[in-house]
């Protein structure tokens, strides 16, 4: 499936406040293994500057030199700082003594480029530069992040870096920026690969929808929505995306994703609440229509250019091998409703009669028009019987609209 990271959803003006728990429910794996090396000793070894320190938004005024070169930073906060290379390291001078956090058990110190946090569950960790500021905005540790669980970690990838908190992560590249992913969305984000998965960094923070039933959050290569009413939170990408992008979103008259995309016969698919999109490299991608095995020969799915006697024959021969995904291609979908109704196979040897033109071809304004005859001679009937298709042609080609008789 060609999944391009061009098709993107424009992103919604930005409301996020201290989040009403969307994803409230920690994962178990908060820090993954891999995730919790840390790189600062390496870099400050090499003499290279920190990924992301990009500006610092104080927590508090900053005070005078005086103040700050008096600042005895002691403890866990200071254990970590001095780790990282104390006043030469990236974090540079102290700008506070130890600060008690204003709503939970804990401390912080706000150094020149970044700060330290501790709290009694997680330790002292270090946050700067574009992850702090992402944090800020969340609320800090009052946020739905809570409190930092690793410092600053370089991608394996090398594009960007990352710090784990105690509910979530907060993602960082120089084309995407920083932004956070947490709860049932990082878990959809783990499961495709993190950043080197095909979604690649996030673009936004975790985002409500406009009805407030659900929130999103938008990927270089896809988005993830995640809805109450689903059952947690999907992948989707590329052409399925896109088609479900056409008609509206999660307003649309699929509403929400119930799965991510998987693999079907052929193509990809992914379940909605009221129907599917699947996709082929043949089809491209069809809103609550079946990819079908195109088995019934000479007729194409999906369709190309047919005569009259052409599209009747495919509807009765889909028809007989009870292929209602291919009729659709050259029956309307009320024709083809009627027809599953009575169901096939069909009994006895087929003989095509003709069909008959009760107006002049081409016709522009009919609603049948043109009947097409097949005759049965199946012995369980004295005479067999017929079925006759009512087919009409608007200019874009005839298409078989009812099944006027059987018998």
């Amino acid at each position: 499936m060609s999944h391009t990271p061009g098709h993107r959803r424009p992103r919604r003006p930005d409301r996020y406040a201290p989040q009403r728990d969307f994803q409230h429910a920690p994962q178990q794996d908060d820090q993954p293994s891999h995730r919790q090396a840390s790189w600062r000793q390496a870099l400050a070894a090499a003499g290279l500057s920190v990924l992301t320190t990009l500006g610092l938004m104080a927590a508090c005024p900053a005070p005078t030199a005086s103040a700050a070169s008096s600042a005895v930073v002691e403890g866990a906060i200071g254990a970590r700082y001095s780790s990282l290379g104390g006043p030469g390291s990236f974090l540079g001078q102290p700008r506070t003594p130890e600060v008690p956090t204003p709503t939970r058990p804990g401390a912080y110190v706000v150094f020149d480029a970044g700060s330290i946090y501790w709290s009694p569950a997680t330790g002292a960790w270090d946050v700067h530069g574009a992850i702090r500021d992402e944090w800020q905005r969340t609320g800090w540790e009052a946020g739905p992040l809570g409190f930092p669980t690793s410092g600053e970690v370089r991608t394996p990838n090398g594009r960007g870096a990352y710090t784990v908190f105690e509910r979530g992560s907060i993602y960082w590249s120089p084309t995407t920026g920083a932004h956070e992913v947490h709860g049932d969305i990082r878990a959809a984000y783990a499961w495709a690969g993190w950043e080197n998965g095909y979604l690649g960094f996030p673009r936004t923070g975790e985002v409500p929808t406009p009805a407030g039933d659900g929130a999103y959050t938008v990927f270089e290569g896809g988005s993830i929505y995640w809805s109450p009413w689903v059952g947690g939170a999907h992948v989707l990408r590329g052409a399925i995306r896109d088609a479900w992008a056409s008609i509206g979103w999660e307003n649309s008259p699929l509403g929400y994703p119930t799965s991510s995309e998987f693999n079907i016969r052929g193509g990809k698919r992914a379940n909605f609440e009221r129907g599917f999109i699947e996709w082929s490299p043949a089809t491209g991608a069809r809103i609550n229509r079946t990819l079908a095995d195109p088995s019934i020969s000479g007729c194409d799915f999906p369709r190309g250019p047919v005569t009259i006697e052409h599209a009747a024959d495919c509807v009765i021969r889909a028809w007989d091998a009870e292929r209602f995904d291919i009729m659709r291609e050259y029956a309307t979908n009320a024709a083809t409703i009627e027809a599953s109704q009575w169901g096939g196979p069909f009994e006895g040897r087929r003989t095509f009669e003709g069909c008959e033109h009760n107006v002049p071809y081409p016709i522009t304004q009919t609603s049948t028009g043109i009947e097409c005859t097949y005759y049965f001679d199946d012995p369980a009937w004295i005479h067999g019987y017929a079925i006759v298709l009512g087919i009409e042609d608007y200019g874009y080609g005839p298409i078989v609209s009812d099944v006027e008789s059987i018998g």
